[in-house]
């Protein structure tokens, strides 16, 4: 039983989080192990422990866990319960346990809790004290704000103590330590994901069905929902094409959910076949801000999903719409060693200072000849600079490693449909490798 559960967080956890000092933890779990020996070798102890009782209780833990048994757990307890963790140590009472579980469970269902190795378990000799160490992997659905329900990913281990008492094992002492994945947001059908207003002229936006994973990283003075998408097939076992997808600004907030409903989202649910690939949706909070005044997390968000999902860095992709289409512009040119390729939708930006610096990237960007929003002459200016800036270089200037520009003459604002709609568009953005038009 992993002691009373602190690894209770607020909704969206964030995916880094600070890890408690495990080897600090585990010194001081053995000095109070040395005295809690003392104890028992003093007297007032039942001869011999049975191993087998031992391992009935871990796999009663479990049972306790998965049927939401809070009464069953605080009774494989001593009265008090010595708990350290992350270098604190705490006497709990095991009623304080019980009542701490019960509220953890109120309204929680797990969908996993399994020993990710098996228990190693060590009786000393005489039969009275044992020591077992354990590793749990975790999957936990709870409820959340709105009426969701937030899915907590977790890997937890510890090394407990347990005494032969009154013939039966009592946990008396427990140094934990645990990992958690950021927490998802779980919609049970399409009708229960909350909904929002439109954001950039023209959206069509969908509602976030499909695999979209809610997280949360927290950076210096900033802290950030974002939402991924992976493919169908998608494992851990190897590395996968990344898109970053920077949204307008109808789309700011802190939900971390608005991003995937307009532009590239509503594509990935119609057609998901066409993009074998990971995407990732940043949020920043305001419509007044550019996307570069929050470049530190979104750097920590990109970090975050690298490892996480296993996006291969030479093939990381980067695209957006309005607003985010002044992101790419920004962020390709402050990191253009960083990106495979580039694909504004009715972005803007000065061209002297993107071009330049960008030169070396596949560009393909799309633009509505009517739009009154941003003026499609933004992306002409923007694009006719980067191929001059290629032919300088002796760079292809257009075609597929060239600056491409797409012009819908009939689209206004909203030009990120046709985009996303275009049939070549996903084999090109996956089909390039970082610095590989600059060979």
């Amino acid at each position: 039983m992993s002691a009373h559960p602190r690894e209770t967080q607020p909704v969206g956890a964030p995916g880094r989080a600070r890890r408690p000092n495990f080897f600090r933890s585990q010194r001081l779990l053995w000095s109070a192990v040395a005295c809690l020996s003392l104890a028992s070798c003093a007297g007032g102890r039942d001869s011999g422990g049975d191993p087998a009782a031992l391992r009935r209780l871990l796999d009663e833990d479990r049972q306790a866990h998965l049927q939401l048994d809070a009464a069953l757990l605080a009774s494989h307890l001593a009265d008090t319960l010595l708990s350290i963790e992350s270098g604190q140590v705490a006497r709990i009472p095991r009623g304080e346990v019980e009542s701490t579980f019960r509220s953890y469970f109120a309204g929680a269902h797990y969908t996993a809790w399994e020993d990710v190795e098996p228990p190693v378990v060590r009786i000393a000799p005489g039969g009275q004290m044992a020591w077992v160490v354990r590793k749990v992997r975790v999957d936990r659905e709870q409820p959340g704000a709105g009426g969701t329900l937030q899915r907590r990913q977790f890997t937890s281990a510890w090394t407990a103590t347990y005494e032969w008492r009154s013939s039966r094992w009592q946990m008396t002492t427990v140094t934990s330590t645990f990992v958690p994945e950021p927490a998802a947001a779980v919609h049970k059908s399409a009708a229960e994901a909350p909904r929002v207003a439109p954001g950039d002229r023209g959206a069509s936006p969908a509602p976030p069905v499909g695999p979209f994973l809610l997280r949360q990283v927290i950076a210096p003075g900033d802290t950030s929902r974002w939402a991924a998408w992976t493919p169908p097939g998608w494992t851990r076992e190897k590395s996968w094409p990344g898109v970053v997808f920077l949204h307008g600004a109808g789309e700011c907030g802190e939900d971390g959910l608005k991003p995937t409903r307009v532009g590239l989202g509503p594509a990935l649910i119609a057609n998901p076949e066409r993009w074998p690939c990971v995407v990732v949706f940043p949020q920043k909070p305001r419509e007044d801000d550019e996307w570069e005044e929050h470049e530190d997390i979104v750097l920590e968000i990109l970090e975050a999903a690298r490892a996480e999902f296993h996006i291969d860095p030479e093939r990381l992709a980067l695209t957006g719409i309005s607003q985010g289409g002044h992101g790419v512009w920004m962020f390709g040119a402050r990191y253009a060693t960083s990106w495979s390729c580039l694909a504004p939708v009715c972005g803007y930006g000065r061209p002297r200072t993107v071009a330049r610096r960008v030169a070396r990237l596949p560009v393909w960007a799309f633009h509505g000849a009517l739009d009154d929003v941003v003026d499609p002459d933004e992306s002409r200016r923007i694009i006719a600079a980067i191929r001059n800036e290629k032919s300088a270089l002796g760079l292809e200037p257009e075609g597929n490693t060239g600056a491409r520009l797409t012009l819908y003459p009939d689209a206004n604002h909203n030009s990120w449909d046709p985009a996303y709609a275009e049939p070549a568009l996903p084999e090109w953005l996956l089909s390039h490798r970082r610095g590989a038009a600059a060979r």
